[in-house]
């Protein structure tokens, strides 16, 4: 059995990273995320099919990452007509001395699930990963690009009975307050105008579009961002006018990754305008 002093009272230096790591995740709160203040704090640009995540410093489980002042980009596919779901994330591997990486997966399916990984404070040669953007692909086009990792907000020392995950009670008000989002168009459909506002955990919004529209296939008209989309899969069906004159019934659906989704139908919308309102989920 044997006891260490961390920190001795020695000029000699014997303080290991993973002392340091451990306790930056305590002095953090056990937050992750991006430091405020420090490079870019991870904004993104888009040019044409490529995708830049520019500087800034992560935090995984007291762990810091740097992102330096050029960036990480990747390239997508310009010939590629599938529609692909990407997940951009951080990940943090302690083996073999350790080392760190910005990766990207994609799915034609739905936002891959990265795998958090392991507790790196219980296991010293962990991997631990941290979504930072999600994003939609096809044939050279990113849209949809939603920023996932939030800031590290700076806090006291918070009083008995705290959550942290909760926040403070002007926090919770604050949720409860009006919110305003982006709603963003597809390749073929593109947004006129739109509202789309969150007040607690029910979201209002309408969006019309520019062009007529005849869904040759179901397909994806626009994506609603995180924090504004539905609890539960949402089906509405409304009334439109077709290109013939004719008033027909339209069906959407909402899908809980945000997705606006119309089926298949032979006949011509004229300028859609799409009108919705549903429960969303708590905001973490």
């Amino acid at each position: 059995m044997s006891v260490r002093l961390i920190r001795e009272n020695s000029d000699t230096p014997n303080i290991t990273n993973r002392d340091d790591a451990r306790m930056i995740r305590y002095a953090y709160g056990g937050q992750n995320g991006y430091v405020k203040g420090k490079g870019a704090e991870l904004r993104h640009s888009v040019n044409g099919n490529v995708f830049t995540l520019n500087s800034g410093v992560i935090n995984l489980q007291g762990w810091e990452v740097e992102v330096d002042s050029n960036g990480w980009d990747v390239t997508l596919s310009s010939s590629d007509t599938a529609r692909k779901y990407c997940t951009v994330y951080c990940e943090v591997n302690l083996s073999l001395g350790g080392s760190a990486k910005i990766d990207l997966m994609t799915s034609i399916t739905d936002y891959p699930d990265v795998p958090e990984g392991d507790d790196l404070t219980k296991n010293s040669n962990g991997i631990a990963r941290l979504v930072l953007y999600k994003f939609i692909t096809q044939v050279g086009n990113i849209f949809g690009v939603e920023k996932v990792v939030n800031a590290i907000e700076y806090s006291g020392q918070p009083l008995k009975g705290y959550d942290i995950k909760k926040g403070t009670i002007e926090e919770r008000l604050t949720n409860l307050g009006f919110r305003s989002g982006v709603i963003t168009g597809s390749e073929r459909y593109r947004i006129r105008n739109y509202s789309l506002t969150r007040q607690g955990n029910y979201v209002i919004g309408y969006v019309t579009f520019t062009v007529n529209a005849l869904a040759v296939q179901t397909e994806v008209i626009c994506n609603l961002p995180i924090n504004f989309r539905p609890k539960n899969e949402y089906q509405m069906s409304y009334p439109a006018q077709a290109s013939n004159g004719m008033i027909v019934s339209v069906s959407v659906t909402v899908k809980t990754n945000g997705e606006v989704i119309i089926p298949l139908t032979p006949t011509i919308i004229t300028a859609p305008e799409i009108y919705f309102g549903f429960e969303a989920p708590p905001i973490k």
